[in-house]
């Protein structure tokens, strides 16, 4: 089986299993997980620009994280898709945020494009070495290609794996945080 056949049904089955995933054990492992996060960003001083993502249902939650991210004066931005392709533009809490036409995810209306010193990448599953699936548009690995930042993935522990399946053209996440854990 080739590989883009093997990642098709890996996330046919991730899918699955994050819709199976209980509210309780997520709204728990979101909490836990936005506190590791924040710790984890201490040791980055010179972070002052972080990329995330506005997450669906069955992601690990985000914007708690945005708002306190923003209360504590780090520029935050969210990705948008253009004929162009991907960039970051900036969030604040009144930023209004509507449905991507072609794609499944809310993206920001904005106009000031930021360039993140820290992204956190979402994917459908990951596993501990840093290497990740997405829904296989290939956004974010053509985004980071040209871009340096630090990339951090958040998962739930119940969805990171043993092994992922990559390419060379797949970017590698620098850190994974779970609620138990940070790889």
């Amino acid at each position: 089986m080739s590989l883009a056949k093997t990642k098709a049904r890996i996330r046919t089955k991730i899918r699955r299993r994050r819709v199976e995933l209980e509210k309780e054990y997520r709204d728990r492992a979101d909490s836990l997980i936005a506190s590791k996060f924040l710790s984890f960003l201490d040791a980055f001083s010179d972070v002052k620009s972080i990329g995330l993502y506005w997450a669906t249902e069955y992601e690990v939650g985000t914007r708690w994280l945005l708002e306190e991210l923003y209360a504590r004066n780090y520029i935050c931005a969210l990705p948008k898709i253009d004929a162009r392709g991907m960039c970051f533009v900036g969030w604040t809490p009144i930023t209004i945020m509507k449905p991507n036409a072609r794609l499944r995810f809310i993206e920001a209306i904005g106009t000031e494009e930021i360039i993140p010193d820290l992204i956190v990448v979402p994917f459908l599953t990951c596993d501990a070495k840093g290497n990740r699936l997405g829904s296989g548009e290939g956004w974010y690995d053509r985004y980071l290609a040209d871009h340096k930042a630090v990339k951090v993935g958040l998962c739930y522990s119940k969805m990171l794996s043993g092994s992922v399946p990559h390419e060379q053209h797949d970017i590698h996440l620098d850190t994974i945080i779970t609620e138990n854990k940070i790889y």
